[in-house]
């Protein structure tokens, strides 16, 4: 799929990393979110649904780990409006997985991260503890991309 970057620039992302074993029940969805202070709504919105049969305690974590890795985005990775977040999602018998991809590369959180005292800085760490498993790829273009069962 091919969607605006930084100034207007395409780019590509590909498939999701082969770690989810795929079965005839499997399902895979992508989407995009136009950057601007509502996208992390709008990803959650558009999510909800394919979370939903997982129950209330996976979707929860899943949109809520969503929402943080959207807002890191619009927050770090130096979008402009007019430029595009790719979501995608796949899901299995037993687990969501969930990747935001960026046409930018993905800034690594190093051992020195502190929060900042403005209340953010705190994303990645959300993630980590609402996300069975989670990762990036720096990239350009970088994915970020959780897993919860």
């Amino acid at each position: 799929m091919r969607r605006n970057g930084p100034g207007g620039v395409a780019w590509s992302f590909g498939p999701a990393v082969p770690s989810l074993m795929v079965s005839p029940r499997d399902e895979a969805v992508s989407f995009i979110v136009p950057v601007g202070p509502d996208a992390p709504a709008r990803a959650r919105r558009e999510a909800a649904a394919r979370f939903a049969p997982f129950g209330t305690d996976t979707s929860e974590r899943a949109l809520l780990a969503l929402s943080e890795l959207v807002t890191n985005v619009v927050r770090h990775a130096r979008l402009m409006t007019g430029d595009d977040i790719a979501v995608s999602i796949m899901t299995s018998d037993d687990r969501v997985r969930v990747e935001v991809h960026q046409p930018t590369r993905v800034i690594e959180r190093s051992e020195r991260w502190v929060p900042s005292l403005d209340g953010g800085g705190l994303g990645l760490t959300i993630v980590e503890r609402v996300a069975d498993r989670w990762g990036l790829e720096p990239g350009p273009p970088g994915r970020v991309w959780f897993e919860v069962r």
